[in-house]
């Protein structure tokens, strides 16, 4: 199974707050110092009105998706909206943990995670998402440039693992 990372592959919640680009390190303030995830939580509401990723569109295409995210937990019902919004929750299965630790073991030995988080120890289970702040990341069980590059690798995948 293929699960996916939610903010920084669908939900664009770094660009927003770091002026329309994608952050260059993964402990890059905002612009005005503060720290993002302090800043979100005094300001929820981004949660619910961040903007798609450009693979949104790959995921939403899909006939079901299953999430992992981390999330504080005073986020999650924001978050849970975000997603009401832009997924069928009938083939839409979100789990929310605490830690990146914790999506790791979440994976079965055949199971893959798309996502963007730059500080895994071990990437062999990971669909990397290129990101400025992921560039060092070596051996990622696969790289992904753009939305076609994802859209490309996913149809073969399903097409020859089975």
């Amino acid at each position: 199974m293929i699960y996916w990372d939610l903010d920084g592959c669908i939900r664009d919640l770094a660009s927003p707050l770091h002026g329309g680009s994608a952050p260059m390190s993964w402990s890059q303030p905002l612009p005005n110092g503060w720290d993002i995830c302090a800043y979100i939580s005094d300001n929820k509401h981004i949660l619910t009105e961040c903007p798609p990723t450009e693979y949104y569109g790959v995921a939403k295409g899909l006939p079901s998706i299953s999430i992992i995210s981390c999330q504080p937990e005073s986020w999650r019902p924001f978050t849970t909206r975000w997603i009401r919004k832009h997924f069928d929750m009938a083939t839409t299965d979100i789990t929310y943990v605490d830690n990146g630790r914790d999506k790791l073991a979440l994976l079965a030995p055949e199971d893959l995670l798309i996502e963007d988080y730059p500080l895994f120890e071990d990437y062999s289970q990971i669909i990397l998402l290129n990101q400025p702040y992921n560039r060092e990341v070596l051996a990622p069980y696969v790289r992904i440039y753009d939305k076609i590059h994802l859209a490309t690798f996913l149809i073969n995948y399903e097409r020859f693992s089975k």
